[in-house]
């Protein structure tokens, strides 16, 4: 059918703003027979117009969004097909080919769209581009760019990330079981992979290559987390198979800054040298001891129910230990700025040179042995048990005996 032709068929779907709404779903009557059209007409073209530019520059724009909805026999789109604004593919259930053509510069989603394969290796301009619920695309090929964000969600087939492939924006990919790998050579402004069952391998210049943050949760086959960079955030939630750190990790000082750890349940030590606003082990059931130096504005490591050992001279803003049922004994130089939680902890002896800014929640240690020394520096802030136990301070002008 001509474009002219297919213009007056259906009328109603050309705007006079310039966008084009072919969608089948809706209850007009005159659009439904579009649920039966095989083919579009070449030169489709959702045009934006130009209807003013600010005292700065600004350029606004009017129309230019192209939306195809529900047509389940059309197969391909022709290479032509053109939005300026936006487009929007859904529930195409038979659509496999799309053309280099359309690319958009502010979003462009692609969903319910399970006989597509793979995208067109072009760089692609849309500030946001998604891919929902394609159960056969598998592929992001070689070359293929983006200069913005990248959603891949729910798409189970989707299994290979080609070499060469760049996200200047942010790169998320969520729910996909095939995945198994990230290749080295990704780059991308940020990471966030999430319930991808299947994935065991990170790139080693993920730190290079990654510029903002890196999320990567609930990935229970990831073992091992080869690299960190100059990032805002660190985020390996959930990762029950998670048993190996790089040496340092660096999170940049911002409101939003923090390395989470918390049900990394496969973790035994941690050596890292880590330096976060936020650090949290929250829940990491088998960590037994953390032995690298750490640098924050607060630690939680709360139900950590195997933790025994804490890195000597220990400084940090609060300390969270709440829960740490194997924890008996503190390290010596502990320098608390604000806060340090032993609720549900064995600790039996606080020791006599433990320094804590604001407050010390001893409440449920019935029984522990508090120096006068820490009675003395800590007046007014300290949260006691029920009973309590006062340990003479120690006479250092008394002579040593021989």
């Amino acid at each position: 059918m001509k474009l002219q032709d297919f213009k007056k068929k259906y009328a109603k779907s050309f705007k006079r703003e310039g966008d084009i709404k072919l969608s089948a779903m809706w209850s007009e009557p005159s659009l439904i027979s579009l649920e039966d059209e095989k083919e579009l007409p070449d030169g489709l073209h959702a045009k934006a117009k130009l209807i003013g530019v600010s005292p700065y520059g600004y350029r606004t724009f009017q129309g230019g969004v192209l939306l195809i909805e529900g047509m389940e026999k059309l197969q391909t789109v022709p290479e032509g097909t053109k939005a300026d604004d936006s487009c929007f593919i859904v529930n195409c259930r038979n659509v496999r080919d799309l053309p280099s053509s359309i690319n958009p510069f502010r979003e462009y989603d692609i969903e319910n769209c399970p006989a597509l394969e793979n995208l067109p290796a072009i760089s692609f301009d849309a500030a946001y581009m998604n891919i929902i619920h394609c159960e056969s695309f598998k592929v992001l090929g070689s070359g293929t760019q983006f200069k913005g964000n990248l959603l891949i969600k729910d798409c189970p087939s989707f299994s290979q990330i080609s070499h060469g492939v760049e996200i200047e924006g942010n790169f998320t990919v969520s729910s996909c079981d095939d995945l198994q790998k990230i290749p080295e050579g990704l780059k991308a402004k940020s990471l966030h992979m999430a319930q991808c069952s299947n994935l065991t391998s990170l790139p080693i210049d993920l730190g290079k290559n990654v510029a903002d943050y890196v999320i990567i949760e609930n990935c229970p086959k990831i073992e091992e987390m080869p690299s960190a960079g100059d990032w805002t955030l660190l985020n390996l939630q959930g990762c029950t198979g998670l048993k190996r750190l790089p040496t340092d990790i660096k999170v940049r000082n911002t409101s939003a800054g923090r390395v989470d750890l918390s049900g990394c349940t496969s973790l035994k030590e941690i050596k890292s040298n880590i330096s976060a606003p936020l650090i949290t082990f929250e829940g990491c059931t088998n960590l037994v001891e953390i032995s690298g130096k750490i640098s924050t504005e607060e630690l939680s490591a709360k139900d950590c129910k195997k933790l025994e050992m804490l890195p000597d001279g220990l400084t940090v803003g609060s300390l969270l230990l709440n829960g740490c049922s194997s924890l008996v004994t503190l390290p010596g130089g502990m320098n608390i700025a604000r806060k340090l939680d032993l609720r549900g902890t064995s600790v039996r002896e606080l020791p006599r040179d433990l320094n804590v800014g604001w407050l010390m929640d001893l409440r449920s240690q019935d029984g522990i042995k508090i120096p006068q020394e820490v009675l003395d520096r800590h007046e007014g802030k300290i949260v006691f048990p029920p009973s309590y136990e006062v340990l003479p301070t120690l006479d250092a002008s008394a002579p040593e005996p021989h």
